[in-house]
């Protein structure tokens, strides 16, 4: 559960359009970068998300997304945005529920639910006109070119993870090499491809929170989507995550494969190599996982420096570790 409350600008703001904060459904979602509210009026439910300030570029960035997507395509779905003003905006509420909800109620539908965003995100990739920007590679960038600005910000915890990637030349060259890389594709990329921000309703894929999309590299989705997998099968959260080997590469297969057939139909920039670049890019996925527990909740122990040592692993050896979780060719 989630507590927050609803400053008075907002909430004149969202009564002047008939909105009001369904209260009991907003303390149940999960907190973001910015403020989210459930709000309702007659006709249903939407979802109102607050930045902190008029000129938030997140905001902006994910309005002028969302409006030129204007609901998807007959391939996957995206928000509508209802209502909008600098920093602030409405968008329609989504049916269905996350991938994150549908895993833990129903297992057996993973494989056919990643069959089936691998699709819809090779769409999504394709949709390259909806953005201008480049997706955002911030913590890369940290951890290759840190600031005594940052450093001073990093506890303990973060600090061990930071020694840790730093020290191994290898991981420091390949992060580069992803980042040189990630600057020259052109295809629309997610940037925070997590279960919680996709959908699946009634077979049809929706993307949500676009906050940090852009052009980049498409092997970025599909390694922060493996690295979604990876986590819950090297430490698994609950016992609904645990995960065996056999399970997480039917998942991966099907994610990737779907991607892979339907990249070849839309003549997608990025194809070759891209197995290899996906792995990579879990391991930086990864990397960003533990950097948020770390910085977050303090943590630095053995759970995350397994975690580390591993991300670490997919970013030197991808070749290899392709054909462990994908198979040959």
């Amino acid at each position: 559960m989630t507590s927050f409350t609803v400053p008075p600008g907002v909430q004149r703001w969202l009564r002047g359009r008939g909105f009001f904060v369904d209260s009991s459904a907003t303390a149940a979602i999960a907190s973001s970068r910015n403020l989210t509210f459930v709000v309702k009026r007659r006709g249903g439910r939407a979802l109102a998300k607050i930045a902190a300030t008029p000129d938030d570029p997140w905001s902006s960035r994910e309005q002028t997304m969302l409006r030129h997507l204007d609901g998807g395509t007959g391939s996957f779905a995206t928000p509508v945005v209802v209502e909008g003003a600098p920093g602030r905006f409405i968008v329609s509420w989504f049916q269905g529920s996350t991938t994150y909800a549908r895993r833990r109620a129903k297992p057996q539908l993973a494989i056919d639910d990643d069959a089936r965003i691998g699709e819809a995100l090779a769409h999504f990739h394709a949709a390259a006109g909806a953005s201008k920007e480049r997706v955002s590679g911030e913590l890369i960038e940290r951890l290759i070119w840190t600031t005594p600005e940052d450093y001073a910000g990093l506890g303990p915890a973060s600090l061990s993870l930071w020694r840790l990637v730093q020290s191994h030349r290898s991981a420091q060259r390949r992060l580069t090499a992803l980042l040189t890389l990630d600057r020259t594709m052109t295809a629309l990329c997610h940037g925070d491809l997590r279960q919680a921000n996709v959908f699946v309703h009634r077979g049809r894929v929706g993307f949500v929170d676009l906050e940090l999309a852009g052009l980049g590299d498409p092997a970025r989705d599909l390694g922060m989507w493996i690295a979604e997998d990876l986590g819950s099968y090297l430490v698994p959260r609950d016992p609904s995550e645990a995960t065996t080997l056999p399970q997480l590469r039917a998942r991966l297969s099907a994610f990737m494969g779907a991607w892979a057939r339907e990249a070849a139909v839309l003549e997608l920039p990025g194809q070759t190599g891209h197995r290899e670049r996906a792995i990579a890019w879990a391991g930086e996925a990864l990397l960003r996982r533990i950097y948020t527990v770390t910085f977050h909740a303090g943590a630095w122990g053995e759970p995350e420096l397994h975690v580390t040592r591993s991300a670490l692993g997919l970013l030197t050896q991808p070749r290899f570790w392709a054909r462990h979780f994908l198979g040959a060719r």
